[in-house]
């Protein structure tokens, strides 16, 4: 009984293929008033208004969905600019500690460096008596 399904549902399929083949010759070989083409323009004038309407029917299934997707486009959005957020927070860390880090070294070797200029002494003899009032 298996096997009579699958044969017919073959058979049916082979003879669908070789109508849409003859279809598509006779489409092709006609002229453009020929009665292939008026049939295909009136299956085309009935199937306006049922688009339409599939359309409208169709229209808050679609904005529900790229509301979803919107939503969850932000979501990764959040979590990439944390991130970024998080990385740039260390190398603002690691850039200030640096800064202080050389400030700190800065500030030794210019206290070592006073350390070591002597104390400007006037010589003896350019000290002069001022007058006296």
């Amino acid at each position: 009984m298996t096997i009579d399904r699958v044969i017919r549902r073959r058979i049916l399929l082979g003879l669908l293929i070789a109508a849409s083949f003859g279809l598509l010759t006779a489409w092709y070989r006609e002229v453009d008033d020929g009665p292939l083409h008026r049939a295909q323009g009136s299956v085309a004038d009935a199937a306006v208004p049922l688009s339409a309407a599939v359309q409208r029917v169709a229209r808050p299934f679609r904005d529900l969905w790229e509301w979803g997707r919107g939503l969850a486009n932000a979501r990764d959005e959040v979590q990439r600019l944390q991130k970024v957020n998080q990385q740039q927070a260390v190398e603002v860390a690691d850039a200030q500690g640096g800064l202080l880090w050389t400030g700190a070294i800065m500030r030794k070797r210019a206290r070592r460096s006073l350390m070591r200029i002597k104390p400007i002494r006037p010589r003896p003899e350019t000290l002069r008596p001022t007058r006296r009032p």
